[in-house]
């Protein structure tokens, strides 16, 4: 059985070139699942992860000023997994 996670979120920014979506699972160490244009304000995680309790998102919005590459972390998004089937924030 197939879940989707949805994330949908507003862009608050007028510099960026770009955004991440950084993903954990139970506590892993993040890692970057996609890189986005500066307009999208959603993703959808297709990935199957058995036996997981907790996943972990956060978006990046990237801009360079100044030549210099900077990143803005959005709040930490945690969905926990009840029964190994149902995610709900």
């Amino acid at each position: 059985m197939s879940v989707q996670r949805i994330l949908s979120w507003q862009i608050n920014s007028i510099n960026q070139e770009r955004q991440e979506v950084i993903r954990s699972i139970d506590g892993a160490p993040a890692t970057v699942v996609a890189t986005l244009s500066a307009t999208d304000t959603g993703y959808i995680d297709t990935e199957d992860y058995p036996m997981v309790t907790g996943v972990t998102y956060q978006v990046a919005s990237v801009a360079t000023i100044n030549g210099v590459e900077s990143r803005v972390v959005s709040e930490t998004v945690e969905l926990t997994v009840d029964g190994g089937e149902n995610a709900q924030p």
